[in-house]
C-alpha cells in the first residue's frame, strides 16, 4: 500500500552496465549445478524494464538512477483525482522538486553516482 505522494524505491543490478552483467554471469555459473537459487539474492533488470514496472503499476516515475552497477527507481502514487495527463505531469513535477536525487543516492548507500 502506498498513499498518494508517498515514495516507492526499488532497485536491481543493471544488466546494461558491465559490472551488473558480470554479476549476472557469475550467478548463472554459480547456481548452474544447484537445485535452486536463494530468493534473497540480487535481481537483475535494465533501466527500460524498471521504468516499465513503474508505468505498468500506474506510478509517477520521479527518477531512474543508474549509479555504479545498479538501476534504481523512485516513484510515487498519483492521487485519485489526478486523471488527465497534464494533472499527472504537474503532480509528478511537484513531487520531483521535493526529492533530491543526491540524497537518494546516500539513502541507497551508493559509492559514486
Amino acid at each position: 500500500m502506498l498513499k498518494p505522494g508517498g515514495l516507492v524505491l526499488y532497485d536491481a543490478l543493471n544488466l546494461n552496465c558491465e559490472a551488473g552483467w558480470q554479476r549476472f554471469q557469475w550467478e548463472i555459473e554459480h547456481y548452474r549445478s544447484k537445485a535452486s537459487r536463494p530468493i534473497h539474492h540480487s535481481r537483475f533488470a535494465t533501466p527500460q524494464e524498471m521504468r516499465r514496472y513503474a508505468e505498468n503499476s500506474d506510478l509517477a516515475l520521479l527518477y531512474c538512477l543508474e549509479p555504479w552497477a545498479w538501476v534504481q527507481v523512485v516513484a510515487t502514487k498519483y492521487p485519485v483525482d489526478c486523471v488527465t495527463e497534464g494533472e499527472r505531469q504537474s503532480f509528478a513535477q511537484r513531487i520531483r522538486t521535493q526529492v533530491d536525487p543526491d540524497s537518494l543516492a546516500e539513502m541507497f548507500h551508493v559509492p559514486d553516482r
